[in-house]
């Protein structure tokens, strides 16, 4: 049984939730030309193009939320190989190893192309990856910055792989930066299949709405912080719209419905997703429970009998806590309707103490 475990402390009170991701309800299948294809990114960020701050960190994630972060094979950033400007690295940085840390991606393909040796590296790994491609395994290549990086690894691209790999691109501005331009990689021999899809700064732009992932947990908390940095382009996360392409087909995806797509991944993973403290009354929690409710260790106080839910109108139900084990209860919350609850415990001798809030996702 795969499960996660966090120890959260509220009122003086140690819980520790466990999840149980074997009773999650699954994903939705992917329905986007990249649903059974591996992916590979090069983002700049590094000069000029402030954007991929935000960006950076979104693109992995939006491959995440709909269970394709397995299927990430590269990824490089900072790839304008003409300028760079050392206050952007400073962000980029940040950006690109926190998502990876934060969703727990593989930081084995992720590369500085402005480190030493990165450059090299990553268009090495790009060429080590297209081994695994065939007729059956395809491979999306996001371009989300000037060309000279991408034009590396597509030119050392074995011919034999080139009519599986599938560079992207939407910016008029990408396109023609970098001692190599799009013109130059679409003049690559070999059958490459070339996807020019809407400029996705439409919904994706400086004017997309984050606001809600404020209160989905501390890594989209995170997330979002991203896209509040000083000098930064706004809430731009334009150049991940290629990947909410790749994933769904389609080019005009918006902040709701991807934050939705997030919300079914949280929901098919089963997860408990954070613990933020510093509510006006003391502490809060937020996280998801599995489907059939939540099992709870109390190792302070073993005379608690039941757990108080209460909505946000007033009315209480109460849960009795069912003995598993001798440590362990089950909460079982799965007839609770998706919003936001008030937790109380009640000893055997009547004594009512607060927890704190819980968000319900079912």
């Amino acid at each position: 049984m795969n499960k996660q475990i966090l120890y959260i402390t509220l009122a003086g009170l140690a819980l520790l939730a466990i999840v149980d991701r074997s009773s999650a309800a699954p994903l939705p299948p992917v329905t986007g030309p990249a649903a059974k294809a591996l992916l590979a990114f090069s983002h700049d960020g590094n000069y000029a193009d402030r954007d991929d701050w935000a960006a950076v960190a979104f693109a992995p994630v939006v491959a995440w939320a709909f269970g394709k972060e397995a299927d990430i094979v590269h990824f490089d950033y900072d790839d304008n190989m003409e300028f760079n400007k050392d206050d952007h690295t400073v962000e980029m940085r940040p950006s690109a190893n926190g998502v990876f840390e934060q969703f727990k991606l593989n930081k084995a393909i992720l590369f500085d192309d402005q480190a030493p040796g990165g450059a090299a590296a990553a268009v090495a790994n790009f060429i080590a990856q297209t081994a695994k491609l065939s007729a059956t395994t395809h491979l999306y290549f996001m371009c989300a910055g000037p060309m000279d990086i991408p034009w590396k690894c597509l030119n050392g691209t074995p011919m034999d792989k080139r009519p599986f790999v599938h560079p992207v691109s939407h910016s008029k501005w990408n396109n023609t930066h970098g001692t190599k331009q799009w013109v130059d990689i679409k003049a690559l021999p070999g059958g490459f299949q070339f996807h020019d899809i809407t400029d996705q700064n439409a919904n994706f732009g400086k004017s997309s709405n984050w606001d809600p992932l404020a209160q989905m947990g501390p890594r989209f908390v995170w997330l979002k912080s991203r896209t509040n940095l000083p000098g930064a382009a706004g809430t731009d996360v334009s150049d991940a719209g290629m990947t909410w392409w790749a994933m769904t087909g389609k080019d005009n995806g918006t902040p709701a419905q991807l934050i939705a797509q997030m919300k079914l991944k949280i929901a098919s993973e089963g997860e408990v997703t954070g613990l933020e403290l510093g509510s006006k009354k003391g502490n809060e929690v937020k996280f998801v429970s599995h489907p059939n409710g939540i099992d709870v260790k109390l190792s302070e106080s073993e005379n608690i009998r039941r757990i108080l839910v209460t909505n946000i109108l007033g009315k209480t139900t109460s849960f009795d806590i069912k003995k598993t084990s001798s440590e362990w209860a089950t909460v079982e919350t799965s007839k609770l309707k998706n919003g936001m609850y008030f937790l109380s415990v009640q000893g055997e001798n009547g004594f009512i103490q607060p927890l704190g809030k819980i968000s319900l996702f079912h």
